[in-house]
This record gives structure tokens, C-alpha cells and sequence, in this order.
């Protein structure tokens, strides 16, 4: 349903009046809302508007009334732009200005020409008129003044008060500010647009105020946290305005020792890009499917796939060293040991938490929960170097490697997607699939408090390396930084 409202003064009153229009998709409606002053309320009546003989249904998405309420102008699902009358309340022209559908319009009454924003990403400022002394004669035309185009589906466009620019939302991510005269554009801010699926800092540079973060989309953000600018990017192909089909995920993300970045793909690739994101070192097929993890340390190249395979790959010639079928399904998480790096433990959806010793070219030992599958598993820092696991339907378990079964289980009314243990090792964070970020102490496991951010299961989360702050990220396409105050 669209609608546009005028609002005029009752001269008999101080009560104003209001003119309502609105559609659905095979008639239109006149509201007239009107104060009467013997009951002191408002009351209401209303007219149709004539359409054609042939019928007019139509799935309307935007409109607005031109300054003088001479007419309606109505965009719609087919790209078209439909005017009315308002002052005989009757059809007047139909004309196709875009394609893909008309998003949004801005009507500048400056110069009497409407801007129109298209699904295609296209915007036009463009001129109707008609036939000279008769200006309810359906032929009506338009040409187009200036046109521009923006990456994505345009979605909405709003005018600022000084009506010298417009600023839009494209289904890329982005907002761009547009000037009203000559549609030239500048890119005001960028951000993800699909599910964010995973995030990294630059714990070897301690860099606090930065992360990186993967999407759906295959691109890669670099964010500042201190006004949440994207700093760099890595986009999905090579051209970023090509119509690219089947554009692999960007699944998993790990900032290196030497401040590459690593990036996971749906793929099954792996890719490594320079600190400053320009160039690509390598790129080797690592797994059939997601890349689900990685991790990376001065010994070697560790990922996780959908495949259910561990992966060790060499440092310099990026060579598979050992490949461990170390799961049935989804690897969910990878690491090294703390204290013992030839030790890999990693978990996955069939339930189990393996250690792999490198040396020993064997299982070390491993442990499995009875329901439900494992999300997250990380290690804790102090003498113990015990492994915390969550997951959806189970507990959160404390495992010791020498034992079979948990030496801790604790029990929550939530499913866990991911677990982060602080740099300090003091603290420990969860993410739930209901958006939730969970804050626990250690050694004592104490609950400090959750709060919520997201409006769709948390993906993942990291703590900034002074431990100051979480970052969370979402199915949802968002990113919550949350700011740690603990005593």
C-alpha cells in the first residue's frame, strides 16, 4: 500500500485538515479527515478514483502529491510511473521510466522534476510534461535530464533539508550521498550486506581499534572501530560492478603472524592477501566446500572444512604437509596447543573434540557429547590449559585432554554458536543463536551478564587484544562492538 497526505488548516477551527491517499493494488482512495467541532472529533470520508475501463492493477511501492496538489504520482513494482488527478480524482498517464521497479522518488519543486530510483541501480531526474494548454491530456511524456548508476538494487532516498543532496541506500551495503543538480555521487559509508561469517584482529600488531571481517557476498571489510569506516576492502571478483554468478562465500578469516590476511572461501580455496589488501601471495585449493576455519602460526597453515578434513599446511611453499580426517561432518573449530603446538585439537558437528599429535602422525585422544553437536571449542590460558566446548543441545564442557569425560559441565537455557576466551584469560564470552552475548569469569565459571545485539544467531566473536572490547558478528548482516567494564 502506498500513500501521500496533505495537511490544511480548517479555517472555521484551529484543528487542521488532512488528505489521505491510499492504494492497494486494483483501486485507489481519497481520505478526507475533517474536525467536527459538535462532537470534537475527527471524521472521515472518502472517494475512488476513476481508473481506466480496462482495469489498472498494480503493485504500487512509493508516491508523492506535487506543491500545488494538482497531482498524484504513484511508482510501482513494474518500473512504471503513474499519475492521477487529484482534482477530478481520476487516471491520467502511464509511463515506464525504469526498470526492475520504481524504489523510491524525490519530487524538486525548484525545478518541477521528479528523481526516480530503480531496481536496476539506476537514477534518473527527469522532466514530464504534455501537450501545450491542456494539462489533462493523456499523453504525457518525460525525458531524462541526468542519469547515474550505483552498484546494487537501490532501496531508499531521502532529501536533505537544504534539498542540495540526496542520500541513498543501495542492497550493496552502501550509502551514497548524491548531489540534486548533476547526480554526481560520493560513497558516504559501506557495510556488510549478507550474513557476516566470521572475524579476526591483528593480535601480533595489537592493533585495538581494527578487525576484519568476511560476508556472504565473498567480500572482505577492514573496519576502524573508532568510527566504524571501512578502511580497506577485498571484494569478491575482480570487478566489483560485474554480474558475477555463483560469487564463492567468504567463509573464515585469520590475520597471520606476519599481518596477512588469510581468507576461507565456499569454494574450498584459501587465499592470502598482503596487509595493505592489495596484493594476493597465494591462492590453493584447501577443501571441498567451506572452508570453515583456519589458523595460522609460525610452524604451519591449519584449516577446518565442510569436508570434515584438518588440514597442515607449510608456511613458505603453502604444500600440504598432513591431512587428518579428523571428523565426519562440518570441522567447526581448529587450533594449536598453548603450551604443546604439535598438538591440534579441533571439534566438529558429529559431536567429537579430537587431538591430532603431529609428531606421533596419530589421534592423541578424544572426547564426544552424547546429544546435540558441537559449535566452538577454545583454550584456556592458565596452568591447565583445559578446552571449553559449547553447542547446540548440550552443556558447556571443561575437557581434560588425560580424561574421557568433562572434568566441568555447566548447564544453559541457550544454544551457544561460538566461545572466545580473553587474551588475560580472566573472562570468557559466548554467542547464542538467539543473538545473545553471554560473559562469564574464570576460574569459577561465574555468570557476570548477557545482553542482546543481534536480531539472528551470532556467527562468531573476538576479543580487541587489550581485552577492552568484544566484536560480534551476525546472520544478520550486523556488527555489534560491545565495550567490556569489569571491576
Amino acid at each position: 500500500m502506498s500513500k501521500a497526505k496533505d495537511t490544511i488548516q480548517n479555517k472555521n477551527s484551529n484543528f487542521y485538515d488532512y488528505t489521505i491517499t491510499i492504494a492497494n493494488n486494483f483501486q485507489l482512495f481519497y481520505l478526507d479527515f475533517y474536525f467536527e467541532l459538535r462532537s470534537m472529533q475527527y471524521n472521515m470520508k472518502y472517494n475512488k478514483f476513476t481508473l481506466p475501463s480496462t482495469g489498472l492493477i498494480r503493485d504500487y511501492t512509493c508516491g508523492f502529491v506535487d506543491d500545488k496538489f494538482n497531482c498524484l504520482y504513484l511508482g510501482t513494482t513494474g518500473g512504471e510511473l503513474i499519475i492521477f488527478s487529484l482534482e477530478n480524482l481520476y487516471f491520467k498517464s502511464s509511463i515506464n521510466v525504469t526498470n526492475n521497479g520504481v524504489t523510491d522518488m524525490i519530487f524538486l519543486r525548484e525545478s518541477d522534476e521528479i528523481i526516480v530510483s530503480g531496481g536496476d541501480g539506476k537514477i534518473k531526474k527527469i522532466n514530464i510534461f504534455s501537450e501545450p494548454n491542456n494539462k489533462d491530456i493523456l499523453k504525457i511524456q518525460y525525458i531524462t535530464t541526468v542519469e547515474t548508476t550505483l552498484p546494487g538494487k537501490i532501496n531508499s532516498m531521502s532529501l536533505t533539508s537544504d534539498r542540495r543532496e540526496i542520500a541513498c541506500t543501495s542492497t550493496a551495503g552502501k550509502i551514497f550521498r548524491i548531489l540534486t543538480t548533476n547526480l554526481n555521487y560520493t560513497l558516504h559509508s559501506t557495510a556488510h550486506s549478507a550474513s557476516v561469517n566470521d572475524i579476526a584482529f591483528n593480535n601480533i600488531g595489537n592493533i585495538n581499534d581494527m578487525c576484519y571481517t568476511v560476508d556472504d557476498n565473498g567480500n572482505l571489510y577492514q573496519f576502524d572501530l573508532n568510527d566504524f569506516n571501512v578502511l580497506g576492502y577485498i571484494p569478491a571478483n575482480d570487478d566489483e560492478n560485474a554480474n558475477v554468478v555463483n560469487i564463492p562465500k567468504a567463509t573464515s578469516v585469520y590475520i597471520g603472524d606476519d599481518e596477512t590476511i588469510y581468507i576461507g572461501y565456499s569454494s574450498g580455496q584459501l587465499k592470502n592477501f598482503t596487509k595493505d589488501l592489495t596484493t594476493k601471495i597465494f591462492d590453493i585449493p584447501a577443501h571441498k566446500g567451506n572452508v570453515n576455519c583456519i589458523y595460522v602460526d609460525g610452524n604451519y597453515i591449519l584449516t577446518g572444512g565442510e569436508d570434515g578434513i584438518v588440514r597442515v599446511w607449510t608456511r613458505r611453499t603453502h604444500e600440504l604437509i598432513i591431512q587428518i580426517p579428523a571428523h565426519h561432518q562440518n570441522v567447526r573449530s581448529v587450533f594449536a596447543d598453548l603450551n604443546k603446538p604439535n598438538l591440534i585439537f579441533s571439534c566438529g558437528e558429529d559431536r567429537e573434540l579430537n587431538c591430532f599429535d603431529l609428531k606421533l602422525n596419530k589421534k592423541q585422544n578424544n572426547q564426544s557429547i552424547q546429544n546435540g553437536f558441537l559449535c566452538g571449542i577454545d583454550q584456556k590460558k592458565d596452568k591447565e590449559y583445559e578446552i571449553i566446548s559449547c553447542g547446540v543441545n548440550c552443556n558447556l564442557n571443561v575437557w581434560d585432554f588425560y580424561k574421557t569425560e568433562p572434568v566441568k559441565e555447566i548447564q544453559l537455557d541457550e544454544h551457544m554458536m561460538t566461545i572466545k576466551i580473553s587474551h588475560s584469560g580472566k573472562y570468557f564470552a559466548l554467542g547464542s543463536i538467539n543473538g545473545e552475548l553471554w560473559l562469564f569469569s574464570l576460574p569459577n565459571y561465574e555468570f557476570i551478564g548477557k545482553s542482546q545485539g543481534h536480531s539472528r544467531k551470532i556467527n562468531n566473536l573476538q576479543w580487541s587484544p587489550d581485552d577492552k572490547q568484544i566484536v560480534s558478528i551476525s546472520e544478520d548482516s550486523s556488527i555489534c562492538v560491545w565495550n567490556v567494564y569489569i571491576n
